[in-house]
């Protein structure tokens, strides 16, 4: 526990999921991250004392799986990631213009071992970029464990908030 500036931690993860995917695809969409303060923080400036693994857990999923429906929809926009500092809360959003994920598998993207990704081949040379079930469950275990919490709206056939 120490207090870190958010868009480190941000930027962090984004990097990391950016990688993966280029490792993956051979290409990656642009990621555009922005920060918007209440208190007067400059842009970036936002602190939290938070578990910093947690965190760069959280948002390194939701990037990477927000580049992945991006890269598979065959989008030409970025996936933009937007850090909201209120009175009382942090924010964190994640924004694809992938496909969207149809209404009735909304029910199950929490479940443990249900992903909208195929089955990995865990014998191939590239690594897996998704399909083991687990991101989206533990990330929202994280966000719970400190009272928060990831909820996701999407379109099917416009992309997916986080």
């Amino acid at each position: 526990w120490y207090q870190r500036r958010v868009r480190d931690i941000v930027d962090d993860a984004a990097s990391g999921a950016r990688y993966l995917c280029t490792h993956h695809y051979g290409s990656c969409p642009d990621i555009e991250i922005s920060t918007i303060s209440k208190k007067g923080n400059r842009e970036g400036g936002v602190t939290v004392v938070y578990i910093a693994s947690h965190l760069h857990h959280m948002v390194f999923e939701l990037v990477k799986n927000a580049l992945r429906a991006t890269v598979e929809a065959e989008s030409k926009h970025s996936v933009k990631v937007l850090i909201v500092e209120g009175e009382k809360d942090i924010s964190i959003m994640v924004q694809d213009r992938g496909v969207g994920i149809p209404m009735r598998l909304h029910d199950h993207l929490f479940d443990y071992h249900y992903s909208t990704a195929p089955e990995p081949d865990i014998h191939s040379r590239i690594p897996p970029l998704a399909g083991f079930g687990y991101g989206l469950p533990l990330s929202r275990l994280y966000a719970r464990y400190l009272n928060g919490n990831i909820r996701l709206m999407s379109m099917e056939g416009y992309g997916t908030s986080a």
